[in-house]
């Protein structure tokens, strides 16, 4: 939910292995424009891709050769700069292939 209706067109995603830094990024995406207006609120759906090198996904696959265990974080920043609280995910096991 944004209060004052003025998210911007920007998504920050971080990948966290703690055992294989070659697996972990942190990057900003954009996010498509949508019509909001105060007091909007919505969900944005992520999508991952898994061994892909189409920019337009995030690329989660193990760079160790060995599973990955992850923790994915999220955050938005709005147009006056304020940044919405950090969600985390739970541990997620990505099978090496």
């Amino acid at each position: 939910t944004d209060a004052e209706g003025d998210i911007s067109n920007t998504l920050y995603a971080q990948k966290i292995v703690p055992y294989c830094a070659n697996s972990s990024f942190s990057q900003n995406y954009p996010v498509p424009q949508f019509p909001s207006s105060k007091n909007e609120s919505g969900d944005l759906t992520v999508t991952f891709a898994y061994n892909s090198s189409d920019p337009s996904y995030f690329n989660i696959s193990p760079q160790c050769q060995k599973n990955d265990t992850a923790v994915f974080r999220f955050a938005i920043t709005d147009k006056a700069n304020h940044t919405s609280d950090t969600i985390s995910s739970a541990p997620i096991v990505l099978i090496y292939q």
